[in-house]
């Protein structure tokens, strides 16, 4: 009795949630049941499924900033990343996602990955595949930009860097804000547009 208490426990017990969280100014590497690789930037939290079934659907749900190394399988398991405003589909590939104050940034490394994201017109969706170099930009007003840039620009702080090039200084405070929690101010309003 005993012994079929405990494998009816173990085979028959809710799958949870594990969600890993950084604080401001705090970076984290963690590995995926699949052994693919996210690295969390801080004020920063991420959440999956305890388990992931071999040929299930991968899950991720992201808020904040993180790097993702996903891991190609061989039955080519589908792998999400979910933000507050659009989900993005892996095809094998490393990419950064940034969602902050409503607004989420996508930035391809290699591989590709598809896009789905509301538009103004309720029912529609933008639904893109992004090449390497690439940058999607999803606003908070569901404004929808996709333009091609420098992807270390936007990956050098799972480096412990930030790299800038022609970014107003207004940008550059929002981003030192969100993630080291530090209040920035400008004494001089007309120094926030310097690039």
């Amino acid at each position: 009795l005993v012994m079929a208490s405990l494998l009816m426990f173990y085979f028959l017990k809710p799958i949870g949630m594990t969600t890993h969280t950084t604080d401001y100014g705090k970076m984290t590497t963690i590995e995926l049941p699949d052994s693919s690789t996210v690295v969390i930037n801080g004020n920063s939290s991420i959440r999956y499924q305890d388990i992931w079934e071999e040929g299930a659907l991968r899950e991720v749900w992201l808020e904040g900033e993180a790097y993702f190394i996903v891991r190609h399988l061989e039955n080519n398991t589908q792998f999400k990343v979910y933000t507050d405003n659009l989900s993005i589909e892996v095809l094998g590939t490393e990419f950064n996602v940034t969602n902050r104050r409503g607004n989420t940034q996508v930035t391809l490394n290699t591989g590709s990955i598809r896009l789905d994201a509301p538009t103004k017109v309720p029912g529609k969706l933008v639904n893109i595949i992004m090449k390497r170099g690439e940058q999607a930009l999803l606003t908070r007003d569901q404004e929808f930009e996709l333009k091609v840039v420098n992807p270390e620009l936007y990956t050098s702080w799972k480096d412990h860097e930030l790299i800038f090039e022609k970014t107003p200084l207004w940008q550059v405070g929002q981003i030192i804000e969100d993630t080291y929690g530090v209040n920035v101010q400008f004494k001089d309003s007309s120094l926030q547009a310097v690039e």
